[in-house]
């Protein structure tokens, strides 16, 4: 009896082991998306191995947006077209995402909070697939066309970081947590 106990101890503490999905998988999806009034308008996803928790999340994503990776744009969905952007004067690739009254702009990123707002700031990402000297145009001409791409305001994203909400789960994570005033 000793002897099968001292078997299978070691065969259960290797299958609990893989079942840590966040550690052991090496990659976690990450998805962020843009919501007005509960559609999503925009989506994209990036990945880590899992060991970064909330406020690092959020970090990642604020600095591909800074630096521009690829992973960071996020893609139109078929529900963008309801939402109002409008151009920002002065620079033909930035617009604003503005609503009123009591509709809501949500940012989502899946490990790293949510946060609300009236205003978001969207840049326009060229793609090999369009004519770069064009100005953009607003939802798709036709099937064959992949989706146009956004890139988030970095700037916004820093200013949000302390406004975010974060489940209690990820704020149990957080390995310097500091609490708010």
């Amino acid at each position: 009896m000793f002897r099968q106990t001292i078997c299978v101890v070691p065969l259960v503490l290797a299958l609990l082991a893989t079942f840590n999905c966040e550690t052991s998988m090496g990659a976690r999806l990450i998805k962020i998306r843009v919501y007005v009034d509960g559609q999503v308008i925009l989506e994209g996803s990036m990945s880590d191995d899992g060991s970064r928790d909330a406020d690092e999340v959020w970090r990642l994503l604020e600095q591909g947006s800074k630096e521009k990776k690829k992973w960071a744009a996020l893609r139109e969905t078929e529900h963008f077209d309801a939402a109002a952007l409008k151009p920002d004067g002065g620079n033909e690739s930035r617009f604003h995402l503005h609503v009123l009254g009591d509709r809501q702009i949500t940012l989502s990123v899946a490990f790293g909070g949510k946060a609300y707002v009236s205003d978001l700031i969207l840049y326009r990402v060229a793609t090999e697939h369009q004519d770069h000297a064009r100005k953009p145009t607003f939802g798709r001409t036709s099937r064959d066309k992949p989706p146009k791409k956004w890139m988030l305001d970095a700037q916004q994203i820093g200013d949000l970081f302390s406004r975010r909400l974060i489940s209690r789960r990820e704020a149990a994570r957080l390995k310097n947590p500091k609490q708010l005033e």
